[in-house]
């Protein structure tokens, strides 16, 4: 929008704060979304100009992201409360705030380097340097934020940037600094470091987009007592290596602290999630908690407990991942597994997934060029196994795209073999649903049931015929709804006949 507006001498619109609060009076303010269009395009311009001195330059840029910040907030909230994500006004919110974490980043890389670089304006904006910091970690985590959203490659430039802001602080003996922040926070660059570091570490990409929002709002809000050493504990899970500029490490460390490592503790984190997890159980929501909006108690719970298991629970895998290589057919969500379950009459419909790796409890497979569009975290898949003989059922629990576009999803095997039951309830309606395995214990036999979205009730029986007998179907837990389904447990008791 500025280009042309000014030559090769700095007569740039927005060269002071004075300047740049004239042209913010002419914003769209009823606009959010053409005003954070503007303020991009702004603050582009801006970082792009040398000319202009390095404390006005970082004045300006300061305001054009405090006046952003305003109006991002109120889209941030639409985009995560929104049903469907792909839909074209999901899509363009996510560009226009996307575009502004990127600018917004940039524009604080470039001034820091100039700092850096010993400009003549350095020493003016040295006292500003936690400040400088901390914006330029927030701008990097919204980009993590809007890849992880969308499941895609982050831009490899962002942990570099983060290694430079930290390397700096501890340099400088600046980390807890404690600043004021849009406007009112009081935040330093260790803490903020710190939540970045956590929320990356949640395993991003099991979650579905409003999730990876929640958990980093709660990361910020119950992280704020963090501690980051080269010391290492028994109770650490995470580090990061600001040398080698690498994302977050995890693993079970060894007695001995790795070289260069900083490691990551999160002292009071814990504790108060487990106490917002008691409220939550109430249906209590906390007055205190602040998520940008208000979201349902069950979704909230949901991203405290996965928090909880991905930062303070060391990982463990059940059973070894195994190269893989074969091709199966897919089909997607219940509607289509039910179909396919009682029609076998097409066997090669569906979408062909290429597995690379596979384990007992499940696999990761490559998806076809257009297949990454139709996948969410939560679908329920039919896999035909067994030479397309029999049908089996999973459920997709990562998703990640390359680089190169390409798309991947690991997904959890529930059976390798459904069937479809009718079940009758109270009223004696019929419902079709998904049959999978019996357990069998000591006292009783155990089915798991895929059934409809919110069709489960703990104070409904239910009765069904299979494989020639009768059955009452006692209902023992609902262990997970998802994008369609609901997956419940029942106690299965054999009756004589189908007469009550």
């Amino acid at each position: 929008m500025l280009a042309g507006l000014f030559g090769k001498k700095c007569d740039h619109p927005m060269a002071d704060v004075k300047s740049a609060q004239l042209l913010l009076n002419d914003l769209p303010k009823h606009d959010a979304i053409k005003s954070v269009t503007e303020l991009s395009e702004w603050i582009e311009s801006v970082s792009a100009h040398e000319e202009i001195k390095l404390a006005d330059q970082y004045a300006v840029l300061s305001l054009l992201d405090e006046t952003a910040q305003v109006y991002a907030r109120k889209l941030a909230y639409e985009y995560f409360s929104l049903h469907d994500m792909n839909v074209f006004h999901g899509n363009r919110l996510h560009m226009v705030l996307d575009s502004l974490a990127r600018q917004t980043s940039n524009a604080y890389h470039s001034v820091f380097i100039r700092y850096c670089e010993a400009d003549k304006g350095a020493n003016t904006i040295k006292a500003l340097l936690p400040q400088l910091a901390v914006r330029a970690i927030q701008a990097n985590r919204d980009r993590l934020k809007y890849a992880a959203v969308r499941y895609a490659a982050h831009d490899e430039s962002v942990w570099p940037r983060l290694a430079q802001c930290y390397q700096d602080a501890e340099q400088q003996h600046y980390l807890d600094t404690q600043i004021s922040l849009y406007p009112s926070a009081q935040v330093s660059v260790k803490c903020t470091f710190g939540q970045l570091l956590a929320w990356s570490a949640c395993s991003l990409d099991s979650l579905a987009p409003q999730a990876v929002h929640l958990i980093e709002r709660l990361v910020t809000q119950y992280g704020n007592a963090v501690e980051i050493s080269a010391d290492l504990s028994g109770q650490v899970l995470l580090g990061f290596d600001p040398l080698n500029a690498r994302a977050v490490l995890r693993q079970d460390w060894v007695a001995t602290p790795l070289q260069g490592v900083r490691y990551l503790y999160l002292p009071e984190m814990q504790a108060k999630l487990e106490a917002l997890i008691k409220a939550l159980d109430k249906n209590v929501m906390p007055q205190e908690l602040n998520l940008g909006g208000t979201f349902p108690v069950e979704r909230v719970k949901a991203a405290a407990l996965h928090i909880l298991r991905q930062l303070f629970t060391k990982p463990t895998r059940q059973s070894p991942r195994r190269p893989f290589n074969a091709s199966v057919k897919a089909v997607s969500g219940y509607d289509n597994v039910l179909m396919r379950c009682h029609s076998a009459n097409n066997p090669n419909a569906g979408m062909q997934l290429s597995l690379e790796n596979a384990s007992s409890g499940g696999f990761f497979a490559g998806l076809p060029a257009q297949g990454g569009s139709d996948a969410q975290i939560g679908n329920l898949l039919g896999i035909q196994t067994d030479g397309l003989a029999r049908l089996g059922v999973s459920i997709t629990r990562r998703l990640i795209r390359d680089a190169q576009g390409g798309w991947y999803l690991g997904a959890e095997m529930l059976a390798t073999r459904v069937s479809e039951v009718v079940v009758r309830g109270l009223g004696e309606e019929e419902l079709a649903v998904l049959w999978l395995h019996a357990k069998t214990s000591d006292s009783n036999v155990e089915v798991r049931l895929l059934m409809p979205l919110s069709t489960f009730s703990l104070h409904h029986s239910l009765k069904t015929s299979f494989e020639g007998k009768n059955y009452l179907l006692i209902p023992v837990a609902l262990q997970e709804s998802g994008a369609d389904y609901d997956l419940a447990c029942f106690r299965l008791i054999e009756q004589e006949d189908a007469q009550e």
